[in-house]
């Protein structure tokens, strides 16, 4: 997580307050280009989606600043004039985002302790999207555990020093934390402000 130039860990220290667009766009932005560091072909599908959302999403906000500064202010502006569950608003685009987002916290918490990395792909498809559409990443594509690792590091081989994967896996869990209050957030923000549930999950 050490290259990335925006992180929702700082995002996360200030969730009493509505979540910033440009922050958080920025942030995905970044999580983005992890995908292509860990593989660019078993995370091509899942990217192209992402930074669709992206897109659109920036697209609202750039039409008035002021106005969208916030994910809330979009959503509000949208559910006023009925258009936020319609296809290719703002909204609309803000939810799948969410989804994909939940999804990625979903593998980060599982690469540590899944035998491979498309173990943990799986495990995180089943816990989050796989009610929503029927994408999965090929076998053959996801890269061994040993290789994902090495896109969350700057250097290649930093791996391989005593002691950097624990460090690096302490690292990714502060992340995950923050990615998924950042996540229950907006998740929030769905349920009050337009009675939508992002993700539906099994009780508890």
């Amino acid at each position: 997580m050490e290259y990335m130039f925006c992180s929702f860990v700082s995002m996360a220290t200030h969730l009493d307050q509505p979540i910033q667009t440009e922050q958080f766009l920025n942030c995905c932005r970044a999580l983005s280009e992890m995908f292509d560091k860990l593989s660019a072909s078993a995370f091509s599908p899942i990217k192209s989606g992402f930074n669709t959302n992206i897109k659109l999403i920036n697209d609202k906000y750039l039409t008035d600043k002021k106005r969208y500064s916030t994910l809330e202010a979009i959503l509000k502006e949208e559910k006023g004039r009925n258009y936020h569950t319609s296809k290719g608003s703002a909204s609309t685009e803000l939810l799948w985002l969410t989804r994909s987002l939940i999804f990625v916290s979903e593998l980060f918490d599982n690469i540590e302790d899944k035998p491979t990395f498309y173990a943990a792909i799986t495990a995180a498809y089943e816990a989050s999207v796989k009610q929503y559409h029927n994408f999965l990443v090929v076998g053959k594509a996801a890269p061994s555990k040993e290789v994902a690792l090495e896109g969350f590091t700057i250097n290649k081989g930093d791996t391989g020093k005593p002691g950097y994967t624990g460090c690096l896996y302490d690292s990714m869990y502060t992340y995950n934390d923050a990615l998924s209050d950042v996540c229950s957030n907006i998740e929030d923000m769905f349920q009050k402000e337009a009675d939508i549930t992002i993700m539906h999950r099994p009780p508890s």
